[in-house]
């Protein structure tokens, strides 16, 4: 019974200044209202683009998400917008003044925002206090972004463009001298298929064949000799040709595949949703600072109410 007591006063407190509770509520929230305008907040407007690695190569994974976000934002890029937009002017700022790189960064980054998604595609957002301005740097910085990846990405093919050259020189340069070798055996020993060779020199030798008696007994030794000494070297190099032509093939398509690339080079990134130009304001949002504001005075004022009531019956 004591705590239905103890609320009934309470509510009595509260009832008894429900006009100071509610023209102070009402006041703040007014406060709130007017202090969000356009005469002592800049309304800002948003423009954002969402970016998504291309298919392939740039399969969306979370190492080329952080790459995009890190050149994005890297500092020439910042450096470009500024120049382009002149943004120290932009942003009120004196051209004069001793720490103006650091405050233009600082707005920067205050007004431009690089996230992550849930699907690991790349948020880029620009606040700005003219909605054409934020949807333009919005796009410069996706425009120079592109460029500059796509001359760090050329760059990266093209180094690994010289190291498969090398490969596929050297491969070349073996399959050629295993060619060539082989060719010396064919035309100098007159080693070319030891086996079959071998086995009609053994018939000559028995006399097994028609005309066997006219054969050159010396010239069938030397041959004979050539094929003992040369045949396994033949035969070994025709096997190292064929695993360092199969190699060399191999290379030469990966090669050719790399060298497509490079030329016609497909871009990067695609562009989910572009910048597009605000048709509303993004901040101050007014009723939830109108709504704040007068929840907040609300409560304070009665806590204060409560704290009054209190004090008073203990005195």
């Amino acid at each position: 019974m004591s705590k239905f007591f103890d609320n009934t006063s309470v509510i009595e407190a509260l009832l008894k200044r429900k006009w100071h509770i509610i023209i102070v509520t009402i006041v703040a929230a007014l406060c709130g209202y007017v202090f969000s305008g356009p005469s002592f907040i800049t309304p800002m407007f948003k423009s954002e683009a969402i970016l998504y690695p291309a298919n392939g190569e740039y399969a969306i994974n979370e190492e080329f998400t952080e790459q995009m976000m890190q050149i994005i934002m890297s500092q020439d890029i910042k450096d470009s917008i500024i120049a382009k937009f002149d943004l120290v002017k932009h942003y009120g700022i004196d051209e004069n003044d001793r720490y103006l790189q650091t405050k233009v960064n600082k707005k920067i980054k205050k007004n431009i925002d690089v996230s992550k998604t849930a699907y690991d595609a790349v948020s880029l957002t620009v606040l700005d206090k003219d909605p054409q301005m934020a949807c333009d740097i919005a796009n410069e910085m996706i425009r120079i972004y592109q460029l500059k990846f796509d001359r760090l990405d050329k760059s990266k093919r093209g180094e690994r463009l010289r190291a498969m050259k090398l490969v596929l020189d050297n491969s070349k340069n073996i399959v050629d001298s295993l060619r060539a070798r082989i060719k010396e055996i064919n035309s100098l020993y007159g080693v070319n298929d030891p086996d079959n060779q071998y086995a009609e020199i053994v018939k000559g030798e028995l006399g097994t064949f028609e005309g066997a008696a006219k054969v050159d007994k010396k010239a069938l030794s030397e041959m004979k000799e050539n094929i003992l000494k040369y045949g396994a070297e033949l035969k070994n190099t025709h096997t190292e040709l064929g695993i360092e032509t199969k190699t060399y093939s191999s290379v030469k398509e990966q090669y050719d595949q790399e060298m497509t690339l490079y030329l016609g080079f497909e871009p990067s990134t695609n562009i989910i949703s572009h910048p597009g130009v605000a048709d509303r304001k993004f901040s101050p949002k007014r009723s939830v600072i109108t709504a704040v504001s007068g929840l907040a005075a609300f409560c304070a004022v009665v806590l204060l109410v409560l704290a009054l009531d209190g004090m008073k019956k203990e005195e």
